[in-house]
């Protein structure tokens, strides 16, 4: 399929496909689109496809307009980054039963900033710091949703 070239709106649906996907885990990028009856539906079909979606993300690249002299490897990221962290901050205010969880993401791959650590499910990969917050009667994922859905207007 022939390259488009990618719009604002576009990049908009992508990143909240990508924090959709965070949120709910499938085994494959594709079982999100799947249209078959032992697969739950998911809605982000109606927005952008599946084939798009791969073509975005094979293709999606960030790069720096301003030459910095103190170049750091996520420099270039740090503007989306303290964006999106500020309109989290803004929309998700969290009650008093939280807890911080140190996790593992796995990442075998070369990388300075993998950390391993042995006799541990995931020995390897990137250290994340996680909050979490509970909800009676919700499980973690129930709890996601239902602040990210009580935030709309």
């Amino acid at each position: 399929r022939p390259w488009q070239n990618l719009t604002i709106s576009e990049l908009k649906i992508f990143i909240a496909i990508l924090i959709y996907m965070g949120i709910f885990k499938l085994p494959a990028i594709r079982d999100y689109w799947q249209t078959k009856h032992h697969y739950p539906k998911h809605n982000i079909t109606k927005f952008m496809t599946c084939v798009r979606f791969e073509q975005i993300k094979r293709y999606f690249h960030v790069s720096s307009i301003i030459d910095q002299e103190n170049k750091t490897l996520f420099s270039k990221l740090e503007p989306l980054s303290t964006h999106i962290k500020n309109i989290s901050q803004k929309h998700y205010i969290p009650s008093s039963n939280v807890s911080v969880d140190e996790m593992i993401a796995r990442f075998s791959g070369r990388s300075a900033h993998t950390f391993r650590i042995k006799n541990k499910p995931t020995p390897e990969g990137y250290k994340i710091l996680s909050l979490f917050e509970q909800i009676p009667g919700l499980n973690n994922t129930s709890c996601q949703v239902y602040h990210l859905v009580k935030q709309l207007p």
